[in-house]
């Protein structure tokens, strides 16, 4: 992408939501009663609750959608789709089979995809119970290949539907129990993504609609942070990862995602160095900070110390290893 076309807005908005993931990992806002099974709605959610939920948790749905976007704008051919699809598959075979052998050994990897044949299509969409996001990734990057030939009015029923299927899984998973559908890793939470992204990429050509769809997006992201603090909290979420509010089968998610890349869309202002060498490094601030979870949280250091040396040494090991070991398809 020539400097004419490239899009500052998200050389920004890849260092700041990557950063997102090392403090929701930490919980450097700290955690609260939803974290804790018995909690139920009604709900009054606390600061903490809001910087986790409504902001750190924003960092996957905005970079599947800002993936999806870029796609509508680059792809050329299913040869490129091809392309795409190796190289996430790419990620998730080498980070999945790095991230079991660093903290188990061989004896770990294989115990791991021993797994597969128990739970084939858990083990598979989490991606060996490693980085899901990939997972969620590659279907949405796929899906983004049908939409780009979709029209407006296809477009908006695919996120209407779209909606009301994660709305779905929310009921499924409060009446019936069910916990696939509320959890984060289940990568249907994103099917309306990239038909959000290729509506942001066809209105791209009136600004004034996409002003609107921004503002839009904004107020609904209100009412729906609303409805779901008020009415969402269940204890039918904690056992699909830990706490009572769904990660991502959430539509203020995506609302707030799309508003975030509407706003990306309008920075003309190019990065500074520090920044651009955030976001040239976020993937692997994402793959290999959680290697250094476990060693550090068993250092007696504040938190905001532990937070602070796990940025700080990832970053170094990302130069190190792009540097010497491993190639750009795996770090960049």
């Amino acid at each position: 992408m020539s400097d004419k076309q490239k899009i500052h807005g998200l050389d920004y908005a890849r260092a700041i939501f990557s950063i997102f993931v090392v403090l929701w990992h930490f919980h450097a806002a700290g955690t609260s009663t939803i974290f804790n099974s018995a909690t139920n709605a009604p709900y009054s959610p606390s600061a903490s609750d809001i910087i986790n939920f409504n902001v750190f948790l924003q960092a996957v749905p905005f970079f599947i959608l800002a993936s999806c976007y870029l796609y509508a704008g680059t792809a050329t051919s299913i040869r490129y789709l091809g392309r795409r699809v190796v190289r996430i598959g790419t990620l998730i075979v080498f980070w999945a089979v790095a991230y079991h052998l660093f903290y188990g050994g061989v004896d770990g990897l294989i115990q791991a995809i021993g797994k597969l044949n128990e739970s084939p299509i858990y083990q598979t969409v989490t991606a060996l119970e490693t980085y899901s996001f990939f997972i969620g990734l590659i279907i949405s990057v796929a899906l983004s290949a049908l939409a780009a030939y979709c029209n407006l009015a296809i477009l908006i029923l695919w996120v209407v539907l779209g909606s009301t299927a994660v709305c779905y899984f929310q009921w499924q998973t409060i009446m019936h129990g069910t916990i696939w559908t509320g959890s984060f890793w289940n990568p249907l939470n994103y099917v309306a993504y990239p038909a959000a992204a290729a509506l942001v990429y066809r209105l791209t050509k009136s600004p004034s609609t996409l002003k609107l769809l921004g503002w839009a997006s904004v107020i609904l992201f209100i009412i729906s942070t609303a409805l779901e603090w008020r009415f969402l909290v269940n204890p039918s979420f904690f056992p699909g990862q830990g706490y009572n509010l769904p990660a991502y089968t959430r539509l203020s998610s995506m609302l707030f995602v799309i508003f975030a890349l509407v706003l990306c869309l309008k920075v003309s202002r190019p990065a500074g160095p520090i920044v651009q060498f955030m976001s040239r490094n976020s993937l692997g601030l994402y793959c290999i900070h959680p290697f250094l979870l476990a060693p550090l949280n068993r250092l007696d250091l504040p938190l905001w110390l532990r937070v602070i040396a796990a940025i700080a040494a990832t970053y170094a090991i990302v130069i190190v290893l792009r540097q010497f070991f491993l190639r750009e398809e795996v770090l960049a």
